[in-house]
């Protein structure tokens, strides 16, 4: 978990009811935090590219 420490007591949550529902909102969280990155990153290749052929 990198520098964050563990928690200290358990949550008790059973999340073995609506797991995939679980799985598939996490997975579209995790991609939607990606897209923004990935859409800077191409903005910056886009501008140096334009910057260079000046």
């Amino acid at each position: 978990m990198g520098d964050m420490p563990y928690p200290t007591t358990r949550s008790g949550l059973d999340l073995r009811t609506n797991r995939g529902e679980l799985l598939r909102n996490f997975q579209e969280r995790k991609a939607a935090q990606r897209r923004p990155s990935e859409n800077n990153r191409k903005a910056s290749s886009t501008t140096e590219a334009n910057v260079s052929s000046m």
